[in-house]
């Protein structure tokens, strides 16, 4: 029940099931609330709004991502070889590892400050999975089953995508 005072929410979840702590849920019938659980839980990653996405070479200069990044309104970019996700390079990458040092390394390519072997989800993992990857890692590739790129979930795709099965479930 949520507390006046602080707007907090305090539930148990059940072992390895996702509880979303809204309070608007608790107006939300039982049936209503059923419904938006199982959707989370049988709709899969790939789903989420994943694509489009930018991804580049490991030898792309810093430079040039920050340029890529810039033109595409991306947060973040796969790097990728051979068709495998090698890294991923987010704007907090740059902003940490690049402002101090932009002269120096602007030439360098872009695996000297790529997150390498990132965390990634399958496009047939469920959305519950996602969101709870998503709470973790900012920006995650969703590879296929032989591990290539489809795309990239984002906190902002993953909160559009979930903000939709909210409103589909309440009109129904």
């Amino acid at each position: 029940m949520a507390s006046p005072e602080t707007g907090s929410t305090s539930m148990t979840n059940p072992p390895g099931q996702l509880r979303i702590d809204d309070p608007s849920l608790q107006r939300m019938p039982g049936q209503a609330q059923s419904t938006l659980n199982q959707l989370i839980g049988e709709t899969k990653t790939g789903l989420m709004g994943i694509r489009p996405f930018l991804h580049i070479s490991p030898e792309t200069t810093i430079c040039r991502t920050i340029e890529l990044m810039y033109d595409a309104d991306a947060s973040g970019v796969l790097i990728v070889q051979a068709n495998q996700v090698l890294g991923i390079v987010t704007e907090r990458d740059i902003l940490q590892r690049a402002t101090e040092q932009y002269e120096r390394i602007s030439q360098q390519p872009v695996a000297d400050i790529m997150t390498p072997c990132p965390t990634s989800l399958k496009f047939s993992d469920s959305v519950q999975t996602a969101i709870k990857q998503i709470a973790q890692f900012r920006h995650i590739p969703v590879v296929d089953q032989r591990n290539q790129p489809l795309g990239i979930l984002t906190p902002y795709r993953a909160f559009e995508f979930v903000d939709a099965l909210l409103t589909e479930v309440a009109e129904s």
